[in-house]
């Protein structure tokens, strides 16, 4: 899939998943679906699953999984993600709230977080920012149904991400 640092942007921050480009949706690699919904991140399958198993993987073993690593490793054959498609996967799931970020000793959770224009709009920035799953808040379960029932009280569409949930319920 050729991609650009335009394209990750927009998996990371647009309010229409609609706008992604073709190469990621399902006559791609299937990281965006439709449903009846509307287009929404496949997390329970296909290549976000796979990043996650990978990065789950490499914390067993003590690992810090960094941008690098997970271009090397979902970069190898069977696979061969270029590192854009990497960046994709990285930036669906801190958007969906499955990883977040630590930049420059900085973590990151929020897909609003303008630090993030850095570490997926250079290669070597995303290379040394570590990547693993949330390290506090409620379940990706409990907030997919908090920003369900925000959705259906506000008629707008929620973030599931915990720092976007709660601005949503503040105002």
């Amino acid at each position: 899939a050729q991609l650009s640092t335009k394209d990750v942007m927009t998996v990371l921050r647009t309010d229409d998943l609609a706008t992604v480009p073709p190469a990621l949706t399902e006559s791609g690699v299937g990281l965006v679906h439709l449903t009846p919904q509307g287009y929404q991140v496949a997390t329970e399958s296909g290549p976000l699953d796979d990043l996650l198993k990978t990065v789950r993987n490499e914390i067993s073993y003590g690992h810090v999984v960094t941008g690098g690593l997970l271009a090397s490793k979902l970069g190898d054959p069977p696979r061969g993600a270029t590192i854009e498609l990497v960046q994709a996967l990285c930036a669906a799931a801190l958007r969906s709230g499955l990883l977040e970020a630590t930049y420059q000793g900085a973590k990151i959770g929020s897909p609003a977080d303008h630090r993030l224009d850095r570490v997926f709009g250079r290669i070597n920035d995303f290379r040394s920012t570590s990547f693993a799953p949330p390290s506090a808040g409620p379940s990706v379960e409990t907030r997919v149904e908090v920003a369900a029932g925000l959705s259906k009280l506000t008629g707008t569409k929620s973030a599931i991400d915990t720092a976007g949930l709660a601005a949503a319920l503040r105002d």
